[in-house]
């Protein structure tokens, strides 16, 4: 930006802009067009400067501003008429019209606005003069007009700056504040003092420097008290008989009070040789001040011309009475025509004929008077009534205006009061301003208007209006409007097109519109101005040319161009000759590169034609090459075809043919022929059958030959691998080993083209190679990983490879014709741990050649029973004296430490103890464990848990042994009644260590007769057990129990419960026919049978389970394996029992005499359905939790 505003400066002149005063933009600039802008909006582009300091415009500008230029800088100036609020604030700047990165910067436009009144004002009355008593304070306020910027304000008394007094100026926003201007004002606070009598207070405002602005002044009138009244005598002292004596009254301070005006004050002696007081009197004559002048005009208001006009000047008040003096536009006096002095006033008047002369003539009213310092004047402007002048019209700019700029056109009536008014007749104008001028001499109406060429001859009228005219006056301006022609010139050619050497040719131009027409001229290139022939027209121009034309004038542009004042360049258009003419030269055809082209190299022919218009035109026979694009910047008249190809062996000898034809040749066809001569590379080739399968350590010779090429001279190397292994034709392979096999390259040149080469591969056949390896990891991992055991062979042929176990015929995985072989085991548990075999296998000239590798692989697992086996019933009963053996399959890798610890019960201390016989064994994971006790003493039944653990996990198993007794007592005795029958279901306790057996037992309340049922066999120790009491008494309650009996004694089941068999009334009630009444019975006889046996079935199936889920309980400690055996037989008692209660709510004794019915008819079946239900569930939750863990294992159901 340096260098931008060292090239473009913008300043102004004056520093400040004032409203309705002229304001310029001076623009120092580079040596480029300038561009004046307002914001984004162009005002003018100037091009240079005249001699006479005028600018040099370039196309449209804005013809509101003035423009000067000299040879350092470009003026705008803006005429104070435009000077308005509109331009306030607006942003210019001047820039390179080709580089607008080159710019002033934006200088915004702040137009300042002059106070132009100030008023002084008192507190409480306004008046002057303004009373002050004497000491006391008195608040004069000073208040301006609005103006921009804010005023500062000064005061006054009698021309002494008092502003110190004044307190701090306020301002306040004239309209809403976003215009800037503002009303000062200020307070001053004045203290009556007896020396400021007569004085004057004013005020100044000054915002603008040069435009001080004062108020009126007001007088000081200052009210004090008079003193006590005091005499004089003289002589003084006593005095002699005859004596003449002065008395002498002085009373001070009266000439303050004007109302003391007119008082008598007597003076009284009394003495002895008086007869009666003695008294003199003297009346007071206070001078004070009068009111200030009064001016009133007979008639009032505005005169017309040549009327007479008195002035009367009035001064109240005052002793003496005021004189007064006349002045009417200027300082020389006006003698008065006759003056009026009354007691209380003092009047004056003159008489004036009215003149259009004195309209604005100030005529002023001046008192003088002994009490003022000053005199005091008032003044009244005279307003004459006069016709003005005849309106008349400026026109900017002067004389006809181009169509799109703008035209101003400003109607002015001067003189005249009150000032004429403007009306415009001028459809489509814009009125800019109509306001008086500065000197309110005239009135100034301005409109402008964008012209187009419907403007021409528009007519616009000014029409004025003065209350002194009896009619309205018009002035009349009729536009002239330059508008472009309707088009840019046309050319027309006759003939037209192209034509041969030696014909006439005419040229035709015409300009269509515009005003005033255009004017046309000629120029062709290459010749000297040319002689046209216009025609004449009304609405266009003409213009035609005659030529004659040869071979030379090809090409030459005629051009015709179009004058005309509203464009702001000459506008043209062209013509291009086209003369036929042969051509001079057709050379022969030309080959690049020359001489022998060698093979896969490009060659390019090149047929050219010189001269000639149209071109002749070229065509080549010559198969399999590619025409080449037209050639840049070529002579217009020089024709030239190429073709091109990357040649081969099979181009040799190829003839090519370019043929050229003209319109104007005879024959019109001539020819050129080009033969090639094609050096390309040998072609190699190896003689020996292929492929080649080598027997390691046998020998063959690889023999290579050259089949073709020009010439035929080739050389011959042989490589393996990018290695020169040889460099004859033959090359011998001695006692092959596996490194020998592979690519051998023969590569022969006979010098020209690239290289000719034949590969042949060589096989060499050997056994297989075996290394084995871990893909993942190391040897070892944990359980549920991935292992992968990589299996990688070398070999030829490629091997079979096959994985098995260490000494197992079981074959793992397997694969065909690989070189590379991965075991994958998934989920990886203990029983992976192994040896694991990879054995490679290929076949030789019908011999088969095997061999083969081992893998070790351990898998860290914790402790756990091995496939859920427990080797030792849990509990174990015992006989006090027999020995003790508990045996365990256990899998863990490694192994870890075992301990036995014993307890007699789940609450005793523990204490660690040994096997009387070392009878454990143990294997890599698969490990059997034992424990060994003799002569079984009553000390040593308890729980023995053994403790396993290696850094994997740890777990413990235990085992209850415990000594034959008698059985536990039967729980959960559940009962459901039937008229004459009840189901009796309960849970046995533990058998004591051998076979128990049950009993029934029932006690009919009524008759207090108890009964036992037959023993009832523990067939299965571990499931809920049912018995059916039959022949029992309708509708009477029983207790019911359970007795459990073996060798060691009887017992009682923990709880009893009652029930009541149903009424055989309700029943015949339900149905009269005993027939009805039987069937119904056997019906509901065979559904509880049904029901019942369902129920069995299923709670055997249950118990089943659990037993088999038993041996799982506690396999492993390790996180996340460990499983849980779930009580279902305790599950599905609870439910049956749960069942019961929703018809027995109390659980005691069900009232109702068909609760067996109930039983039988909805329990039963719900039963089962409840159990299945169950089973499902707890399928589907073992599922759930198989896909959680992230295994993909079958559930087996159980």
């Amino acid at each position: 930006m340096s260098l931008f505003s060292a090239l473009y400066q913008l300043s102004t002149f004056p520093n400040s802009a004032v409203e309705g005063k002229d304001f310029t933009f001076k623009c120092s600039y580079g040596n480029s067009l300038v561009e004046f802008r307002i914001g984004e909006k162009p005002v003018c582009i100037i091009k240079g400067y005249n001699p006479d300091n005028t600018c040099n415009l370039a196309g449209s500008y804005d013809i509101r501003f003035t423009y000067t230029c000299d040879s350092s800088s470009y003026n705008l100036t803006i005429p104070g008429i435009l000077m308005t609020e509109n331009l306030h604030g607006t942003k210019w700047e001047c820039l390179n019209v080709f580089d607008y990165s080159q710019t002033s910067g934006k200088k915004e436009l702040y137009i300042t606005v002059p106070i132009n009144t100030v008023t002084i004002s008192s507190a409480q009355v306004d008046e002057n003069p303004v009373k002050v008593i004497k000491g006391k304070s008195k608040e004069f306020t000073c208040r301006t007009d609005s103006g921009r910027p804010p005023a500062t304000i000064q005061w006054y008394l009698s021309n002494v700056n008092i502003t110190y007094s004044a307190r701090n100026q306020s301002n306040e926003c004239a309209t809403d504040c976003s215009d800037g201007k503002t009303i000062s004002s200020s307070q001053l606070i004045y203290k009556g003092n007896t020396d400021d009598i007569g004085k004057t207070i004013y005020c100044t405002a000054l915002n603008i420097e040069g435009y001080r602005v004062r108020s009126k002044k007001k007088t000081i009138d200052i009210l004090y008290s008079p003193t006590t009244p005091a005499i004089t005598q003289t002589p003084t002292g006593p005095v002699n008989e005859n004596t003449t004596i002065t008395l002498t009254c002085i009373i001070k301070g009266v000439n303050s009070e004007k109302s003391y005006n007119g008082f008598v004050c007597s003076c009284t002696g009394s003495h002895p040789a008086w007869t009666q007081p003695n008294s003199t009197s003297l009346v007071l004559h206070i001078r004070y001040s009068p009111t200030t002048p009064a001016i009133t005009q007979t008639p009032t208001g505005p005169v017309n011309e040549n009327t007479t006009i008195t002035l009367t000047c009035i001064i109240k008040g005052g002793n003496p009475l005021a004189n007064i003096t006349w002045y009417c536009n200027g300082s020389t006096p006006v003698d008065s025509n006759g003056t009026l002095m009354s007691s209380y006033a003092s009047i004056s008047y003159i008489q004036l004929i009215a003149k259009k002369s004195y309209n604005g003539f100030v005529c002023s009213c001046t008192g003088s008077h002994p009490a003022w310092t000053q005199p005091n004047s008032t003044s009244l402007v005279l307003h004459i009534r006069y016709a003005p002048a005849i309106q008349t019209i400026t026109q900017i700019p002067i004389g006809p205006v181009n169509e799109g700029n703008m035209v101003i056109l400003t109607c002015e009536i001067s003189g005249g009061y009150p000032l004429a008014s403007i009306t415009w007749i001028c459809d489509g104008f814009t009125q800019i301003t109509t306001s008086p001028s500065p000197l309110h001499d005239k009135v100034v109406s301005s409109i402008e208007f964008n012209v187009t060429r419907n403007s021409d001859f528009k007519e616009c009228i000014c029409r004025g209006q003065h209350p002194l005219w009896t009619e309205n006056k018009e002035e009349r301006h009729t536009l002239t409007v330059y508008f472009s022609p309707d088009e840019s010139p046309s050319i027309t050619q006759t003939p037209v097109g192209s034509v041969d050497e030696g014909s006439q040719v005419y040229l035709t131009c015409e300009v269509q519109g515009g005003k005033p027409l255009a004017k046309i001229e000629w120029q062709c290139d290459g010749s000297s101005p040319i002689t046209s022939t216009v025609s004449p027209s009304t609405d266009k121009t003409i213009s035609s040319v005659e030529i004659t034309v040869t071979k030379y004038q090809n090409g030459e542009m005629c051009t015709c161009s179009g004058v005309h004042p509203t464009w702001n360049q000459n506008k043209s258009t062209s013509i291009q000759l086209d003369v036929n003419y042969p051509p001079e030269l057709f050379p022969p055809i030309t080959q690049t590169a020359s001489g022998p082209i060698i093979e896969d190299n490009k060659v390019i022919l090149t047929c050219e034609i010189i001269g000639g218009n149209p071109l002749a035109t070229l065509s080549w026979q010559c198969n399999g090459f590619t025409l080449l694009a037209s050639i840049d910047n070529l002579p217009t008249n020089k024709l030239v075809s190429s073709i091109e190809k990357n040649v081969t062996k099979a181009d040799n000898d190829k003839i090519c043919t370019c043929t050229g034809q003209h319109r104007l040749w005879t024959p019109n066809q001539k020819i050129r022929i080009h033969t090639l001569n094609v050096y390309y590379s040998s072609t190699i080739q190896i003689v020996n059958k292929r492929p080649i399968s080598l027997v390691e350590n046998k020998t063959i010779v690889l023999i290579c030959t050259e089949v073709d090429g020009n010439p035929r001279n080739a050389s011959f190397v042989w490589y393996k691998s990018n290695t020169i292994i040889g460099a004859t034709a033959n090359f011998s392979i001695s006692e092959a080993h596996v490194e020998d096999a592979g690519n051998y390259t023969c590569k022969g040149s006979n010098g020209f083209g690239r290289k000719s080469e034949a590969t042949v591969e060589v096989f060499v056949l050997y056994s297989p190679i075996v290394s084995v390896s871990f893909v993942t990891n190391l040897n070892t991992i944990a359980e549920d990983n991935t292992a992968v055991l990589q299996c990688t062979v070398q070999s030829n042929p490629p091997p079979n490879i096959v994985w098995t176990r260490h000494r197992s015929n079981t074959i793992l995985h397997s694969t065909s014709t690989v070189f590379q072989s991965n075991l994958t085991i998934d989920n990886a548990d203990c029983f992976d741990t192994g040896n694991y075999t990879c054995k490679a296998m290929n076949i030789i000239n019908n011999n088969e050649y095997t061999t083969m590798k081992d893998i070790e692989l351990f898998v860290k697992c914790s402790p756990r029973r091995y496939n859920g086996d427990d080797g030792s019933p849990n509990p174990r009963v015992l006989a006090i004296g027999e020995n003790l053996t508990i045996s365990q399959h256990i899998i863990a890798f490694p192994m870890g430490i075992t301990s036995w610890i014993f307890k007699h019960d789940e609450n005793s201390p523990e204490t660690t103890v040994y096997s009387s016989l070392n009878c454990s064994t143990y294997n890599v994971t698969n490990h059997h464990i034992c424990f060994s006790r003799h002569n079984l003493t009553a000390t040593n039944f308890g729980l023995y848990s053994v403790v396993i653990e290696n850094d994997v996990g740890k777990a413990t198993f235990t085992y209850n042994i415990i000594p034959e007794g008698p059985p536990k007592q039967p729980t959960n005795i559940l009962v459901a009644c039937e008229i004459t029958s009840m189901i009796v279901s309960w849970r046995p306790g533990f058998n004591g260590g051998i076979k128990q057996y049950f009993r029934v037992v029932w006690l009919n309340i009524r008759t207090q007769q108890t009964k036992y049922s037959s023993e009832i066999m523990d067939s299965n120790p571990e499931s809920t057990k049912q018995y059916i009491v039959k022949s029992l008494t309708p509708d009477t309650p029983y207790i019911i129990y359970v007795q459990a009996t073996n060798k060691h004694g009887i017992v009682r089941s923990t709880d009893n419960d009652n029930c009541t068999t149903g009424s055989s009334l309700f029943n015949s009630q339900l149905n009269n026919s005993l027939v009805t009444s039987v069937a119904a019975a056997i019906g509901i006889t065979v559904f509880i049978l049904l029901v019942a046996s369902l129920v069995i079935f299923v709670l055997k199936r249950r118990r089943m389970k659990n037993k088999k889920e038993d041996s799982k309980l506690y396999q492993s400690t390790q996180p996340g394996t460990s499983r849980q055996r779930t009580n279902n037989d305790e599950h599905d008692y609870s439910e049956l029992q749960t069942k019961r209660m929703d018809f027995n709510p109390d659980g005691i004794q069900a009232n109702s005499s068909n609760t067996y019915e109930e039983v039988g008819r909805i329990n039963d079946g719900q039963i089962y359905q409840n159990v299945c239900r169950d089973k499902e569930v707890e399928i589907n939750n073992q599922v759930l939790i198989s896909k959680k863990d992230g295994k993909d294992k079958k559930i087996k159901e159980k």
